[in-house]
């Protein structure tokens, strides 16, 4: 946000929750956690992973200062019962699933890295997901029309 804030950026990515002052923000999309197990792990012959499964499970999940969907999983969790302390952070998603095999933990992450392939981990569905979302960002005194233009490209491709 610091890059919006002082004009290195025009516009961006965000993952949600942000409030900011001074930026605006679109949802562009929404998407839904996946378990990532390792193959070997006992919950690793389920079709889908309930919440409850976890309470006492090693949960790894992307740092809330990388990634601010994060704090809605670590809600998410504390409302299902979920020790929260006990979570593995890592700095980006692929530290975090290189950890996973290592230390035997389910990682949560959006639904869309399900699409990294490994032949180390299973990805499963996770019921009573929380829904996350990505939204463009840009700074609201910002007129530019090609900073207009380009956002309401981006808007209509999220639709």
């Amino acid at each position: 946000m610091l890059a919006l804030h002082r004009g290195r950026l025009d516009i961006a990515v965000v993952d949600l929750p942000i409030k900011d002052p001074g930026i605006d923000l679109r949802t562009i999309y929404s998407e839904t956690l996946i378990a990532v197990l390792p193959r070997q792990h006992p919950l690793a012959q389920r079709p889908m992973i309930r919440l409850l499964e976890l309470k006492k499970e090693q949960l790894s999940i992307i740092s809330r200062h990388i990634d601010s969907g994060s704090i809605a999983v670590e809600a998410m969790l504390r409302k299902a019962g979920v020790e929260v302390p006990s979570l593995l952070l890592s700095a980006n998603l692929i530290d975090l699933l290189d950890g996973i095999p290592v230390h035997r933990s389910i990682g949560l992450l959006q639904s869309s890295a399900g699409r990294l392939r490994r032949d180390d981990v299973l990805y499963k569905p996770l019921a009573d997901s929380v829904q996350l979302e990505t939204a463009i960002a840009w700074r609201t005194d910002n007129r530019s029309s090609k900073l207009l233009s380009f956002r309401d490209a981006l808007i209509a491709f999220g639709q």
